[in-house]
C-alpha cells in the first residue's frame, strides 16, 4: 500500500508516513503486468460477489474474498526491502506522488535538500 494523502502535502514524513505512492507502477504493462493481471483477477471476482448480492437472497462470503485478496504483511518495510522484495520496492520509488502545487514544491525541494 502506497501512501497518496500525505505525500501531497508538506508534512509528509517518508519514515512516518510510508512510501508515497508511485507512478511507476501506474503503468499497466512492463514491469506491473503481474500485478494487473491480479488486480483484473480481484476485480472480476468483486462484480461476481456483487452479481451474486444483486440477484440472490445469500450473504455472500465476503470475508472470504478480503483474505485472499488483501493481505497485511507486518515488518515489511524500506529497511528490509518490503520483506525481501527489492524490485517492487525499485518500482515503487519510481516517480513519487509529491506536493502539486509550485510553491509546495519548492518547499519541498527546500526542506529535503536540508535533511
Amino acid at each position: 500500500m502506497l501512501n497518496y494523502v500525505d505525500a501531497i502535502t508538506l508534512s509528509y514524513k517518508e519514515a512516518r508516513d510510508g512510501l508515497p505512492h508511485s507512478g511507476g507502477r501506474d503503468s499497466c504493462e512492463g514491469q506491473t503486468e503481474q500485478a494487473v493481471a491480479a488486480a483484473t483477477k480481484a476485480t472480476t471476482e468483486l462484480m461476481r460477489i456483487a452479481n451474486f448480492v444483486r440477484t440472490s437472497d445469500h450473504e455472500p462470503d465476503f470475508q472470504a474474498f478480503l483474505d485472499r485478496w488483501f493481505v497485511l504483511v507486518p515488518g515489511c518495510n524500506v529497511e528490509n526491502q518490503m520483506c525481501g522484495n527489492p524490485e517492487a520496492l525499485a518500482l515503487a520509488r519510481q516517480k513519487p506522488t509529491g506536493p502539486y502545487l509550485p510553491l509546495q514544491r519548492r518547499i519541498s525541494k527546500r526542506r529535503s535538500s536540508q535533511e
